[in-house]
């Protein structure tokens, strides 16, 4: 029986249980919000801050118990109004922009007139640009007044798809082009920055693209190019998770094989000390085994897509880089 066994021979297989469920659990946001009263105290400073200023960029991630929509507002009441967005890394950024005022009136903040969300949803679609990750984080939010069946043939009229509901949380929605490849937390570490689009944008990015296209055989600010590496991407990381569950398990099974072999002695328990043992080496050769196999599934993945991941880091922090053609 388990419980017969020496307490260091069962601690060893429950503490890799809870170290493993542990990793497994900081997938998602890590820390407890702050109190609502906290924040729009917080809010109240950054607003007091915006008096004078053409153009504020806010974390919203920094004021998760206060609703976009109430933000938004908030913003508009100083002359802001909200004029993009974008999720790098784990902040979400808001630009808000300064509204001018109405000729005749000096110094006086009147919003401009308000374009309908339809409108605003389908200039959103129509310039939205997909991440690395081949997705688009739609803010469903700011079109609550549209029923969701609409939403959806908007969505799929502009040429997109939903995928899933974002990582981000919320009312965010991840959208992606009809048959492009996309990845998400689930299939581990891939790439995060700039679009291919965004990186397009830069000249001495561009030209280095030329570069690398000659000496290595392929364009890394081609769409296709990318679109495969997140399809290698997922296809080797479904096999890395099979072998390391895989080898959680040997590893347990190998833990429980070994009590059982130690308080297995001869002559008391004649043959069953051999099978015992006999049992336990087989689950420490599946584990190695296992162990070995997602080690090199590591390796062929990176031969696979190493070149493109290489390749678009450099380019990304090239972009970062201000431009000297001029």
């Amino acid at each position: 029986m388990i419980f017969d066994l020496p307490p260091y021979l069962v601690f060893p297989p429950l503490l890799l249980i809870f170290v493993v469920f542990t990793l497994m659990g900081q997938g998602g946001s890590t820390g407890k919000p702050r109190h609502r009263k906290h924040q729009l105290a917080e809010l109240d400073t950054v607003l007091s801050s915006a008096s004078g200023r053409a153009e504020l960029v806010v974390d919203w991630m920094r004021f998760t118990e206060i609703d976009k929509l109430e933000l938004v507002e908030a913003f508009g009441k100083r002359g802001l109004r909200l004029d993009g967005q974008e999720i790098v890394g784990r902040e979400w950024r808001l630009r808000f922009t300064k509204q001018p005022a109405s000729a005749g009136e000096s110094g006086a903040e009147r919003p401009q007139p308000i374009v309908d969300s339809r409108t605003r949803l389908r200039r959103e679609l129509t310039s939205a640009q997909a991440g690395v990750d081949g997705t688009y984080i739609l803010d469903v939010g700011r079109y609550q007044d549209i029923p969701s069946e609409e939403l959806t043939r908007a969505i799929e009229s502009a040429g997109w798809r939903r995928v899933r509901v974002s990582d981000a949380g919320m009312n965010a929605v991840a959208i992606a082009r009809p048959g492009a490849e996309t990845v998400h937390a689930g299939h581990g570490p891939f790439l995060e920055g700039p679009s291919l689009a965004e990186l397009r944008a830069h000249p001495q990015v561009v030209e280095r693209a030329r570069v690398i296209t000659r000496e290595h055989g392929f364009d890394p600010l081609d769409d296709n190019n990318l679109d495969t590496a997140r399809q290698r991407h997922k296809y080797w990381a479904r096999r890395f998770n099979k072998h390391v569950g895989l080898a959680f398990l040997f590893g347990i099974l190998m833990f429980l094989g070994l009590g059982i072999t130690f308080r297995s002695f001869e002559p008391a328990d004649g043959e069953g000390f051999y099978i015992s043992l006999a049992v336990t080496l087989a689950m420490v050769a599946l584990f190695v085994l296992v162990f070995t196999k997602a080690a090199l599934i590591r390796k062929r993945r990176w031969a696979e897509i190493g070149a493109t991941v290489t390749a678009y880091k450099e380019l990304s922090t090239l972009a970062e880089k201000p431009d000297d053609s001029s």
